[in-house]
């Protein structure tokens, strides 16, 4: 009985058993497997469309970014440009104060005229005084004989002119304060020494044919006014040290 009871429990083999159990594993997990498969498949599929819709936009930023670099080559070039001729610029202006330096111990002369540098050179020199026997309001030097000496050495071709060691200019003012003659209101003393510098010859021959050669002469021959004319090889003129700058603004 117990033996029947078995078959009837068993009715397979114990092999046959184990296999169908197999089989029954197999078709339990080719379920999980197929579902992966899919979800694989959409992970790829969604990845291409993703993909496929950022290449217009990675393209449009290469662009992009190629017509940055073109924009930035394009400039460097027009630096580049600038630069060489900023130092050509450059160049011409060292060249040009390289110039005006190795000139610049030559005055101009604008700055002769002006006493603004001191010179040096060949001239003459005037001497000049009271008469011997000067009475007020005869046979002095005054102030307007000074000028007419002066203005006849300009005339006469003077480079520059110096009375009692103090520069003539073109704002000097030659005055009289009481018994004084003042020049840029600085007293001078008697006698009055007139340096003019110029070529000896023509200074002095052209000084007695000015107007100002006249004025002294008659001034020697009516009144006895002292006067001595005396070339020399080498004065020395100093600049003008009361010499100022003024600034003219053009009205409107």
């Amino acid at each position: 009985m117990d033996l029947l009871a078995q078959v009837t429990r068993t009715a397979l083999d114990p092999g046959y058993a184990a296999a169908a159990s197999q089989t029954g594993e197999r078709r339990r997990l080719r379920w999980p497997v197929a579902l992966m498969t899919l979800l694989g498949g959409l992970l790829f599929a969604l990845a291409a469309v993703q993909n496929g819709r950022q290449a217009p936009q990675a393209a449009i930023e290469r662009e992009q970014l190629k017509n940055q670099i073109q924009a930035a080559t394009a400039t460097n070039v027009s630096l580049r440009k600038q630069l060489s001729q900023l130092q050509a610029d450059v160049q011409t202006l060292q060249s040009s104060l390289a110039q005006a330096s190795r000139t610049a111990s030559a005055p101009v002369d604008w700055q002769i005229a002006s006493g603004a540098v001191p010179v040096r050179g060949p001239g003459i020199v005037v001497t000049v005084d009271d008469a011997p026997d000067a009475t007020a309001g005869s046979g002095e030097v005054l102030a307007l004989d000074l000028a007419q000496l002066t203005n006849g050495l300009w005339e006469a071709g003077a480079e520059a002119i110096a009375i009692n060691d103090h520069r003539l200019t073109v704002r000097t003012a030659i005055r009289a304060a009481g018994s004084a003659i003042t020049v840029d209101y600085v007293s001078l003393n008697r006698p009055y020494r007139v340096e003019a510098i110029g070529s000896p010859s023509s200074l002095a021959a052209q000084f007695a044919a000015s107007e100002g050669g006249r004025w002294w002469a008659n001034l020697h021959a009516n009144d006895g006014v002292q006067m001595q004319i005396a070339s020399s090889k080498a004065l020395t003129l100093l600049a003008e040290p009361g010499l100022g700058l003024q600034l003219a603004n053009k009205g409107g």
